[in-house]
């Protein structure tokens, strides 16, 4: 069976379903959160958190394996990718255009683009495991549903090995802080927060203060406890920033965390699926 027949077996309305769920979770959340205040759209926050999850769950669920691989098939990671981006995308259509927020649509695009890259990082090792490895084998996909969950779950485990690295040696304090920036840029839940933190109406507005921000960090009730709100953490970007303006105003231009992942993820993922379409020329 190639790719292509197999994605012709993935229905167009699984676009469909994704855009449903994006727009049905909003309207289900509504009514067991608080109502959207200046800055702080409950439902929308909420509901995007869930959606990265479920998407990259799915991604992780529609992740080739090698009987859909045909000999002739060389990019069959990138490939399924593409199309699995699409179902992304669709996703966040659907969640913003739920009428539960006044959002405008530039946090749902920051939304999409990082967990498209995210999927594409997910399918690159998963690309990288399968040449390592060999196929078929089990191994691959076991490994990445443990990385994706390692990583999803950084928040609750991460507080005491960060504070613990502070008091080891003099690098100590430096060390924690790397492993604090990298829970900040590669968990999903905390770079969906920073998506929010940089690119929401309310971040934006020039009227506004830092305090109306969504910040799950420093924000009272929130991860305040993670590892301490006196500890100055700052959120990443997520879409390409800064380049503009003249000598004065010129900020230092920034890729953001979905162009980061992107560049390092597509060679990786390209590479892989030659390797493996060379290795299927052999037998």
């Amino acid at each position: 069976m190639s790719v292509r027949e197999w994605l012709k077996r993935v229905p167009a309305k699984l676009d469909l379903s994704a855009f449903a769920v994006g727009f049905v979770l909003a309207w289900v959340l509504k009514s067991l959160l608080p109502p959207s205040e200046p800055g702080y759209p409950y439902v929308a926050i909420a509901a995007s958190f869930a959606l990265n999850l479920t998407c990259l769950a799915a991604a992780l669920a529609l992740v080739p394996v090698e009987n859909v691989v045909g000999k002739r098939v060389v990019f069959v990671h990138l490939k399924v990718w593409i199309r699995t981006s699409v179902t992304i995308a669709c996703a966040f259509a659907g969640l913003w255009l739920a009428p539960v927020h006044r959002e405008s649509v530039r946090v749902f695009f920051a939304l999409a683009s990082l967990t498209i890259a995210q999927a594409a990082a997910l399918f690159a090792v998963h690309a990288a495991l399968v040449v390592f490895f060999g196929a078929p084998n089990r191994a691959p996909k076991t490994v990445c549903a443990l990385f994706l969950c390692v990583l999803s779950t950084a928040l609750f485990w991460s507080g005491e090995p960060i504070e613990r690295l502070s008091k080891l040696s003099e690098n100590g304090s430096q060390r924690s802080a790397q492993l604090a920036d990298g829970v900040m840029k590669f968990s999903p839940p905390m770079t969906v927060a920073s998506a929010w933190y940089q690119e929401s109406d309310g971040a934006r507005n020039a009227q506004s203060s830092s305090a109306r921000r969504f910040d799950l960090v420093h924000g009272p009730l929130t991860y305040a406890v993670w590892i301490g709100s006196y500890q100055a953490i700052a959120c990443p970007d997520i879409l390409p920033s800064g380049g503009t303006g003249d000598f004065y105003t010129r900020r230092e231009f920034a890729p953001g965390i979905a162009l980061i992942l992107l560049l390092w993820a597509l060679p990786i993922l390209a590479l892989s699926d030659v390797l493996m379409w060379r290795a299927r020329q052999t037998f």
